[in-house]
């Protein structure tokens, strides 16, 4: 039985790559996108099999990609945007830490394969093509049995190309190999053999609902220069944090503790006074709105532990689930509360949530356990529906697998074409979660990336400020 050196399995489609091969995968421009983000690591719960040398291999993470052997070039991004890409290479491991012994090694690797990179220009300034091939010099330093190429001949001029195949013939000649995806017939034909999926094979492999598949709309909640100063200390908290979330996208703004993950949250929620900054709704100026004004233009807010919830420790948990219903008539009545459709509306919210008191919705609110207070406030906030919802420190505290439906419901919610701004101290939470990924560090944004482009390690630098994105002492000039 013959020996594949890559193998993925989609249901009823296959694909197979033979040791030292130069082979394309010819599909519709869904299915290439979702097979890139697949070998990248990028799409841990889609339905497939991935068979390195005959071993069946799990591809959770871009860095379990990148450590079996996996490196992808995608056409789209790839390069931070604010980083030289002489700084992006820099950081690849057995890269020399002095910059002008980096640059000497990146320049002859360069040289080496004929890629024409500017080394100095910023991700941002680069255009489709300079970055397809920045990404390509890293994928060659990276030195990885396998090169996944998306779409090249979208990214590269017909030249670019032309000059692109000897250097997939000398990968080749060293005994590696390359998966060109593609939807063109021509660049099909450059390789040595070719699998084919069909439209039918594609909707078997990636279902038109699948969340991880879902076109990111327009800016819904945009914050601009926010400024805050703690008046009882006269400390600057907040110092012209920008950040902006998109519909049907999880933004993450992640900070170790005491960057201002929480003023950073009140001040969009209109509870803090700022001494700068703007803040939009769906394009609507907020800015002085109140917060009962901003709940009913469509924003959402689930505090976390830190505002204990947003609860009422002296009101029942049915209380507490409907305080943002209090106004509607099925809940009053001649100036009254109507207590007993509370409760009922709050049962079916919680048992929704899957959040059981042990005596329901006429719980007192101070016996509820930290996981039944955030199933409590999310599912007040999301049974409103609002256009972008905040979550500040959603599962600080709770188990792993409380976390874990929690992170579903929130990606749930963002299914549904929402906005959701997720405010966190938790690292991997953002790595998880986050569409992008905004870090926080002493109350100003210094950094902000694509989901899989960064990893646990660098963004702990500039969570803890030792790098920042635009600034150039991140290593030794020596």
């Amino acid at each position: 039985m013959e020996r594949y050196a890559l193998e993925v399995s989609m249901d009823k489609a296959s694909l197979r790559v033979k040791k030292g091969e130069i082979h394309a995968a010819l599909a519709e421009k869904q299915l290439i996108h979702g097979l890139a983000r697949l070998l990248g690591g990028l799409a841990p719960k889609q339905r497939y099999d991935v068979l390195i040398e005959g071993e069946s291999m799990a591809l959770s993470s871009p860095r379990s990609a990148l450590d079996m052997g996996i490196a992808v070039i995608f056409c789209h991004s790839g390069m931070a945007e604010d980083m030289t890409v002489l700084d992006q290479l820099r950081l690849l491991p057995g890269m020399p830490r002095q910059k002008k012994k980096a640059r000497q090694a990146i320049e002859e690797a360069a040289r080496g394969a004929g890629l024409p990179v500017d080394l100095d220009a910023r991700g941002a300034d680069l255009t489709v093509g300079e970055r397809y091939l920045a990404q390509l010099l890293r994928a060659l330093l990276q030195n990885k049995e396998f090169l996944i190429l998306e779409e090249p001949d979208w990214a590269l001029t017909p030249l670019e190309m032309e000059n692109l195949l000897p250097l997939l013939r000398r990968n080749q000649q060293e005994g590696k190999s390359v998966l060109l995806l593609t939807s063109r017939p021509e660049t099909a034909r450059l390789a040595d053999a070719c699998t084919e999926l069909t439209p039918k094979e594609q909707l078997l492999f990636m279902p038109p609902a699948d969340p991880k598949e879902m076109a990111v709309g327009s800016v819904t909640l945009e914050a601009r220069d926010l400024t805050y100063t703690e008046e009882r200390r006269g400390r600057r908290v907040l110092r012209g944090a920008s950040l902006e979330a998109r519909a049907g996208e999880i933004t993450a703004v992640v900070g170790v503790p005491g960057s201002g993950q929480e003023e950073l949250a009140a001040a969009l929620a209109g509870m803090l006074p700022l001494a700068r900054g703007r803040v939009r709704l769906k394009g609507k100026e907020i800015t002085s709105a109140s917060v009962r004004d901003r709940l009913r233009l469509g924003l959402g807010f689930a505090p976390g532990p830190k505002m204990n919830y947003g609860f009422s420790s002296l009101s029942r948990a049915a209380e507490n689930v409907c305080l943002r219903f209090l106004r509607d008539a099925a809940y009053r009545e001649s100036g009254f509360l109507k207590h007993g459709e509370m409760r009922r509306f709050a049962d079916d919210m919680l048992d929704s949530m899957n959040a059981y008191p042990a005596n329901g919705a006429a719980a007192p609110a101070d016996s509820l356990t930290a996981e039944e207070k955030q199933r409590c406030v999310l599912a007040r906030e999301m049974e409103r529906n609002p256009d972008a919802l905040i979550a500040l420190d959603p599962t600080l505290g709770l188990s792993k697998e409380a976390a874990r439906d929690i992170w579903d419901r929130l990606i749930a919610f963002r299914n549904t074409r929402r906005a959701v701004l997720l405010i966190t101290e938790d690292i991997r939470e953002a790595l998880a979660l986050g569409g992008r990924i905004l870090v926080l560090c002493r109350g100003e944004i210094v950094g902000e990336f694509e989901a899989g482009l960064i990893h646990e390690r660098e963004l702990s630098l500039y969570m803890t400020g030792e790098r920042r994105q635009g600034r150039e002492e991140q290593f030794d000039e020596e």
